[in-house]
């Protein structure tokens, strides 16, 4: 008996002899692996589809990294002008120290007018007299402002020193004070006269300021 096959059917019927069944298993078994040794040639023959390579497209020149460099713009501090310190530098002179002149030594006169303050011994040192041979020659007369005394040619100081005190010198006028009093009572043998010079005071007054610095020759 033979068997009736179509494509893709594989019943047999119960009818068919063992033999015949090897024979259409065999045929079957060689048609599958007709069609996979196809598959196979089909799958080696075929490529694999290429996997998209992406290209990465570089710069011929490439960008160099080029230092930015900030210009830093410069910061004008104006100048510090310092005020100049203006430094006046008045010389003021010192006081100038008078000079005294040389001044004439008491000439012994003939006669003499007394003045007020004055005494035997102060018009006796002043003109270098001896004061007892002063007395003598005019009687021991008591002394007034005005009174006129007769002056001897002869006769000298009897000894030491006719200064009251060292001159010249500055003497700070005070109450009272008139040039004659202040060369008989305070310096002993100054003449008036020479003060008076030495100060420039004006005569006939000689006036004199409390508190004013004279100057004794």
């Amino acid at each position: 008996m033979i068997a009736h096959l179509e494509w893709g059917q594989t019943d047999v019927k119960e009818d068919t002899p063992p033999m015949n069944k090897k024979l259409i298993a065999l045929v079957v078994i060689t048609l599958l692996g007709g069609i996979l040794l196809s598959g196979c040639k089909l799958s080696a023959s075929t490529p694999p589809a290429a996997t998209p390579t992406v290209e990465l497209a570089f710069p011929t020149n490439p960008v160099q990294n080029t230092p930015v460099v900030q210009a830093n713009t410069p910061v004008v501090v104006p100048p510090v002008v310092a005020t100049p310190t203006v430094v006046v530098v008045i010389n003021t002179p010192p006081a100038p120290v008078p000079t005294l002149g040389v001044f004439p030594t008491p000439v012994r006169p003939t006669s003499y007018t007394v003045q007020a303050y004055e005494s035997y011994y102060c018009i006796a040192r002043r003109f270098n007299l001896d004061p007892a041979g002063l007395m003598t020659a005019n009687g021991s007369v008591e002394l007034h402002p005005g009174t006129v005394l007769k002056v001897p040619s002869t006769g000298t100081w009897p000894g030491g020193d006719r200064a009251l005190k060292a001159h010249p010198a500055t003497y700070t006028v005070k109450s009272g004070d008139t040039i004659h009093r202040i060369a008989c009572e305070v310096f002993g043998d100054v003449d008036p006269m020479n003060i008076a010079l030495a100060n420039n005071l004006a005569a006939p007054d000689y006036k004199l300021t409390v508190g004013q610095v004279l100057q004794i020759p």
